[in-house]
């Protein structure tokens, strides 16, 4: 098949080598729509608002799922001898080089077409009221929409009572604990007995961790065995601190290489295991993948944010990229009152231009070339501004050495701010993103990045590094640019100032790229999804 495709082309594509075409299974899951059409006339009305999820199933999945290797619409139109000349039109359609949203546009040509202009009286409508929901689950639907949240609730009904456990190394400082903190009660809401749980280590124990982190994503990094030894007595202690929890789970979540070792000392566990690993693994330094990958591959699943992070592994791996939640208080509208006090608190002038990087101060986010990238626009923008704001992690060590690189850096410039803020300030944050014109995110290393996602939100266009989950959020001229050196970073700051209008178009489509990608409620919908696959589930899960 690959050979008869390239045949085909003059020029073969070529991908760069960290940047493969990846072949993924998927697997499918089916929701009633709890919507009822009595006759063919009846789609004229229902096909342009039909969801392309139902087109690709109806539609293309058909073709294999039916015995007689057609798609539903027109096995239905057999059913209906007024309906053959239809059935003829919609064989015209070619379902494999459109979009399925053109898709859709031709099916609700052909219907029009050939029934006219239809209103659907006899379609039935029937999902349960909001009433009947969790307040908190309504809140989502008046932003992801009702089909969303029903489609979480018919999900979950399997699963409820399932006891599941979120395990990693710190409840303050960086996006999983962001994600879990949203993540968890919302699983209960699902009705899904959930829990977070939390390790304990020394600072020794942070120190190897911190360096896992870094070697995992490139560096060369020599851990010495009384270093290693520490990371293996600290996971046993927690081990036996959290024996009674994990040993009762039904599935289990270890996130990230700190607990990664926790597996070895449930022998004779019974729920199933799953490694969530959060950070690029697309090359990672050998000597410590191979004796971490010792304790990874006992899982019974892992998940990767990225196809090109994951690493070969004897068991499945899914891909889940992360999220931020639409209503938490990062991310919820905030009034103007609230965002020019924070002007006034941090002193940040509202009358000049801002730029900002949100991140914990280390390395692989680069401040260092953010204030680089800075220095070099303002010689064509004299009054910009650059507040670099961070927190601290409780399990990174390095943090407040590249703390004083960053302030020592910024020193001779009295319109750079660097602010450590605490891990509760989430308002503050959600303030300066607002604030800013452009938001940088100029990682070397990252596993997703969910501060681009968060700048986005709020309708501002990043100039991110051209690395990890930066690369599927961040796509040059539409919502942002992505660069390799400070001095590129410097080019965009400078014609997107030049571009003004371009800020604000870009901020839209950013938006509604989030909108559609990588809110709370498709994150969980797919680890929903992933729990019924890891309990036995074939490739199709029919639910509702």
């Amino acid at each position: 098949m690959l050979e008869e495709r390239l045949d085909e082309v003059e020029l073969p594509v070529w991908a760069p080598r960290d940047q493969q075409f990846e072949f993924i299974r998927s697997r499918i899951v089916i929701f009633p729509t709890r919507q009822s059409i009595l006759h063919p006339r009846d789609l004229t009305a229902v096909l342009p608002h039909m969801s392309v999820g139902s087109i690709f199933y109806h539609f293309i999945d058909a073709r294999r799922r039916t015995q007689e290797g057609i798609d539903d619409f027109r096995l239905w139109m057999r059913s209906f001898p007024d309906c053959g000349p239809l059935e003829d039109q919609l064989k015209q359609i070619d379902p494999y080089f459109s979009t399925l949203a053109e898709i859709r546009a031709e099916l609700a040509a052909v219907f029009q077409g050939f029934f006219g202009e239809v209103e659907c009286e006899r379609c039935v409508r029937r999902m349960r009221p909001p009433s009947a929901r969790p307040v908190i689950l309504q809140r989502y639907a008046e932003v992801v929409g009702e089909d969303t949240m029903e489609h979480l609730l018919e999900l979950a009904e399997p699963l409820r009572g399932r006891r599941v456990v979120h395990v990693n190394s710190t409840r303050v400082g960086g996006g999983v604990a962001e994600i879990l903190r949203k993540m968890v009660p919302l699983m209960k809401e699902l009705g899904l007995d959930a829990s977070w749980e939390v390790i304990t280590g020394t600072p020794d124990f942070y120190q190897c961790t911190k360096g896992f982190h870094n070697a995992l994503q490139g560096d060369k990094v020599f851990l010495s065995s009384g270093l290693l030894q520490v990371y293996e007595e600290t996971n046993a202690r927690n081990a036996e601190t959290l024996g009674a929890v994990l040993r009762d789970a039904e599935i289990v979540v270890i996130h990230d290489p700190q607990p990664a070792a926790l597996i070895s000392h449930f022998p004779d566990r019974t729920g199933k295991w799953i490694w969530r690993c959060h950070i690029d693994l697309s090359k990672p330094y050998r000597p410590v993948w191979r004796f971490l990958r010792r304790f990874v591959a006992q899982y019974d699943a892992s998940i990767f944010s990225l196809p090109l992070f994951a690493q070969p592994l004897p068991h499945p791996i899914y891909l889940i990229p992360p999220s931020i939640d639409p209503l938490n208080e990062k991310n919820v509208d905030l009034d103007a009152d609230e965002i020019r006090s924070v002007y006034a608190k941090l002193g940040i002038d509202p009358e000049r231009p801002m730029i900002l990087q949100v991140s914990r101060y280390d390395r692989f986010k680069d401040p260092l070339g953010v204030i680089e990238a800075y220095k070099l626009a303002k010689k064509f923008i004299p009054r910009l501004q650059l507040v670099l704001a961070g927190g601290e992690a409780t399990d990174d060590p390095e943090g407040a050495i590249v703390l004083n690189e960053v302030r020592e850096a910024s020193l001779d410039d009295p319109d750079i701010h660097v602010l450590l803020l605490p891990s509760e300030a989430h308002r503050t944050i959600n303030a300066l993103q607002r604030m800013a014109d452009i938001v940088l995110q100029k990682s070397t290393k990252e596993g997703f990045g969910l501060t681009v996602t968060e700048a986005m939100w709020k309708q501002k266009p990043v100039i991110g590094g051209n690395t990890g989950g930066i690369r599927i959020q961040v796509f040059n001229h539409h919502t942002g640019f992505l660069v390799d050196t400070p001095e590129g970073a410097a080019l965009r700051i400078r014609y997107l100032y030049k571009h003004r209008p371009l800020i604000d178009e870009m901020g839209r489509k950013a938006n509604a790229f989030v909108t559609e990608n990588f809110l709370v409620t498709r994150h969980l919908r797919e680890y929903l999804t992933l729990f019924h696959a890891v309990q036995g589930q074939t490739e199709r899960i029919e639910v509702g």
